[in-house]
């Protein structure tokens, strides 16, 4: 079976202590350990030293069969990149007379920054047991730990940390490999104690799992992703593939020869997240924080670039390298979009809206069935004849989350002649379309997001003018002091209508249009009042749930079969900056959402392509054991329901409007939501990491 270390946050920090500590190169010129540190370490940006600790015997606590292991290995991959290493065994193990204390190891830190002085590296490591006490400090477990006396007989982690600070070594890296789900304390506490450890300038931390999850260890045989019998816990495993090179990818197509903290932290997360969907219950994400330049200490220069096979390269989101407003649309390319599950059946839809494209660039809600063949069955699902501008805006939104823009990719005419069209419907007021129907600001807003995105993306100068009076439309339609609904200006707030608009914003923000920073503290200011702790968002007020038309709709379409709401409600906080760490309510409303998963059933009225396409959006920026289960949903209730016969030509690749709100967008926004949906891996980086 699987064995999980008893660990909290340490792990995380030690073990990116370790990535960041490898990017100083060192040589120990301090004599008087001899036996203890290399000297054949040539020094690179001063020196580097690392302390390195594991068990797996303890006095009272279960015995772990990799922790040992791993310090071992991880204390000779440092030694061959040029750090001087103590390698220390909480039991004894290493010599000592007696079994070494918390106070020992403690002793062991200052001496190290001590020797590397200001200027240097110094990296702490730990993998074995870890609890977390009732007032949220994190201990180590030295051999004889006793937890009902964590204070008197644990490492305290903070206290590591605060030796390091103290010190004036230049970079600090702690990089830890435990649990982090000690039951008596609440999820919601778990981020008090790394909001202290990531003010200290210069500290890299690197977890093995995130707050309220576990760190496994594999079971004999096992094997990762790429077919290689793991022999450390999972995430040393992968720590240990990057530290030796193939982590080199830097965001870009090739290796450069230069090894950095943030590409072997991104290698290690990829690569745990790639072996949870292999096996179920490793769902492990690690967590990872950095304060100054922590992220881009240089860990190793190589003789020659690992090359890798395909299937092993790990490109790094852009934002890495890049920290243009671009960055966070950089995994639209490369092995994210290509290694995303779904691609068949994102290519199949991709192909259904091209061919249901107007020649003028639109795609028409309720006439889009003139494009079938005649010799087949013809399609159904006809939607609104008012909605052509929200349709072709998701179509779009659709098509660039792909990676094509105006300028590039196999899609890039079908975005030219969308845009075109939706240019064209512009009034001088920036309104997209006219205000004929009672919804049109739906329909404008994600007008207005996919254009910002085709602008942003394609950098095309001459639709910088559209995105920008699209915006300002949405500002003068905005209510004096809140948000958005139907009619401009009218004091009625709701948070469907918010949502595109907070979404349409965000994109317009990363690339750099004028929006109004008043109205996203509106926005904000309006997610808490209708939220509740439980996480619940309601629709126009605290408490209630998602909208139903007049007659049976409600009853055709139970509102109990989502939470839409709460969906919405969750990504938007995430496009405004939030994080769950610093808004417990984001935590209860990820729970909301997997007590109400994606299932496709006519006859129960639980379908709702709109709520599943924001959940999935949120849930993926979650990560985790989240979006694990979420993920094994949309199998069967998205990806298994589209049409792939190949003999229904007409409908191949679309999917059927049978949900709550197709009798508004028909067949176009059903296929073009659905392909959203099931992008999201990589449509977006995870840019709360």
């Amino acid at each position: 079976m699987l064995l999980a270390h008893s660990m909290p946050p340490l792990a995380l920090l030690v073990r990116l202590a370790l990535v960041l500590f490898a990017a100083t190169l060192l040589r120990a010129q301090d004599g008087r350990d001899v036996g203890v540190f290399r000297r054949d370490a040539a020094p690179v940006g001063g020196k580097r030293l690392a302390v390195v600790v594991g068990l797996d015997e303890y006095a009272s606590l279960r015995r772990l069969n990799y922790a040992d292991r791993d310090a071992d290995d991880v204390a000779r991959e440092l030694e061959a990149i040029g750090f001087a290493v103590m390698r220390m065994r909480l039991d004894g193990r290493d010599g000592a007379a007696k079994p070494l204390t918390a106070t020992s190891v403690l002793t062991q830190v200052e001496k190290m920054c001590r020797l590397a002085k200001g200027d240097g590296t110094v990296l702490f490591y730990f993998s074995g047991h870890g609890f977390e006490d009732t007032a949220g400090r994190t201990f180590l477990c030295p051999y004889e730990t006793d937890v009902q006396k964590l204070a008197l007989t644990g490492l305290d982690l903070e206290e590591v940390q605060s030796r390091l600070v103290a010190s004036g070594v230049r970079q600090r890296l702690l990089v830890v490999d435990m649990c982090r789900n000690d039951p008596s304390k609440s999820a919601g506490d778990r981020g008090v104690q790394l909001q202290r450890f990531a003010k200290a300038q210069g500290t890299g931390l690197l977890f093995s799992t995130a707050p309220g999850s576990r760190s496994f260890e594999p079971e004999p045989g096992m094997k990762d992703e790429a077919g290689v019998v793991m022999q450390n816990g999972l995430f040393t495993h992968y720590l240990l593939r990057g530290l030796r090179g193939e982590a080199d990818r830097g965001g870009q197509a090739k290796a450069d020869g230069l090894l950095t903290f943030r590409e072997v932290a991104y290698f290690v997360s990829e690569g745990l997240t790639k072996l949870s969907m292999k096996y179920a219950q490793c769902e492990q994400e690690p967590y990872l924080r950095w304060d100054g330049t922590a992220e881009d200490v240089l860990l190793r220069v190589m003789a020659e670039p690992v090359v890798l096979a395909p299937a092993d390269v790990t490109v790094l989101p852009q934002s890495v390298t890049d920290r243009s407003p671009k960055s966070k649309y950089s995994s639209r390319t490369g092995h994210l979009r290509d290694q995303n599950v779904w691609r068949p059946n994102i290519e199949a839809g991709l192909r259904w809206l091209k061919d249901h494209q107007d020649e003028d660039g639109k795609w028409d809600c309720d006439g889009f069935m003139k494009h079938d063949d005649a010799a087949s069955k013809i399609c159904d699902g006809q939607g609104n004849a008012m909605h052509d501008i929200g349709v072709t805006g998701l179509a779009l939104l659709a098509f660039l989350g792909d990676g094509s823009t105006i300028r590039s990719g196999p899609h890039k005419e079908v975005i030219k002649n969308g845009v075109t069209w939706l240019r064209e419907q512009q009034q001088e007021n920036g309104l997209f379309g006219t205000n004929a129907s009672h919804d049109f600001v739906y329909d404008h807003a994600i007008a207005a997001y996919a254009m910002c995105e085709a602008y942003g993306l394609s950098g095309l100068e001459t639709l910088r003018p559209t995105a920008q009076n699209a915006i300002d439309y949405l500002e003068s339609h905005r209510n004096p002091y809140s948000v958005w609904r139907y009619q401009p200006r009218d004091n009625d707030n709701d948070t469907s209508v918010t949502g595109w608009c907070i979404m349409a914003y965000a994109s317009a923000d990363s690339f750099g249009l004028e929006i109004d920073r008043e109205a996203m503290k509106m926005c904000a200011q309006w997610l808490d009042q209708v939220s509740d702790p439980s996480g619940l968002h309601g629709y126009t007020r605290q408490g209630e749930v998602s909208a139903r038309k007049p007659g049976d709709h409600a009853v055709r379409f139970p509102t109990d079969k989502g939470h839409a709401m709460t969906a919405v409600g969750l990504l938007c906080r995430m496009f405004m900056g939030q994080h769950p760490e610093d808004e417990p309510v984001m935590n209860a409303a990820a729970g909301l959402l997997l007590d109400r998963p994606p299932v496709w059933d006519d006859a129960g009225g639980s379908i709702d392509h709109y709520y599943w396409f924001h959940a999935t959006h949120a849930l993926f920026q979650m990560g985790g054991r989240r979006w694990s289960r979420w993920q094994g949903w949309l199998g069967p209730a998205v990806a298994g329901r589209q049409h792939l016969d190949q003999a229904k030509q007409n409908l191949y690749g679309s999917w059927d409007p049978k949900c709550v709100w197709s009798e508004d967008g028909g067949r176009v926004a059903a296929t073009a939501l659905l392909v959203l949906t099931l992008e999201a891996p990589h449509r977006f980086i995870r840019f709360l990491e």
